[in-house]
């Protein structure tokens, strides 16, 4: 169980990059961000880099639906699809 939750939170520190790096790829500040979700910039630096994952779901549905994100649930412990197997190499 403690390996599960320690690969959960790398996930989510993923998505804070993941949002940081989209964000500066639209050329938006970080205040522009936080006005459009209704945080803080300090909530959204601590998230960006890997500090502060307490964001609600609605708000980060706010931040993903802004920069143009989404999130995918898919099974674990599922093999991979050919399709996925070649995206990753590409």
């Amino acid at each position: 169980m403690e390996k599960a939750k320690k690969r959960l939170i790398l996930e989510i520190y993923e998505i804070g990059s993941r949002v940081a790096k989209r964000r500066k790829e639209m050329g938006l500040t970080q205040q522009e961000l936080c006005d459009y979700a209704k945080i803080s910039r300090a909530t959204l630096s601590g998230f960006e880099n890997g500090g502060k994952i307490g964001l609600s779901l609605v708000k980060l549905g706010l931040l993903l639906d802004r920069l143009g994100l989404e999130v995918e649930l898919k099974d674990r412990n599922v093999l991979p699809t050919l399709d996925e197997l070649l995206d990753v190499h590409h």
